[in-house]
């Protein structure tokens, strides 16, 4: 898994700010999947491993799999606020999630 955090929110844009009442606080994380690469294999006292290009070796993986019919396990992710974050307890908080691909 890759995780990229910006301090901006680099997603909403211009047009979508006047049509929404939520903002991005904090910045925007970007998390993508990927294949694990293959597994070296062991022939005559040697370890062999195949040598591939950076687009054979990164294959990203789309979560949940849009061939399977069955239900996908979630997988965790957790985030640690600052200190310096604050919150008022009648805050309601949300996590915003999208697919670039729609």
């Amino acid at each position: 898994m890759r995780m990229i955090w910006t301090s901006f929110d680099y997603v909403s844009g211009r047009e979508n700010f006047k049509k929404s009442d939520d903002i991005a606080v904090g910045g925007v994380f970007h998390c993508r999947m990927y294949q694990f690469p293959d597994i070296p294999r062991l022939s005559m006292k040697w370890t062999l491993r195949k040598v591939q290009s950076d687009e054979d070796t990164l294959k990203q993986i789309h979560y949940p799999d849009p061939q399977s019919t069955g239900q996908a396990d979630s997988v965790p992710i957790v985030l640690k606020m600052s200190k310096q974050f604050y919150t008022h307890e009648s805050d309601t908080l949300k996590v915003g999630v999208w697919d670039e691909d729609l």
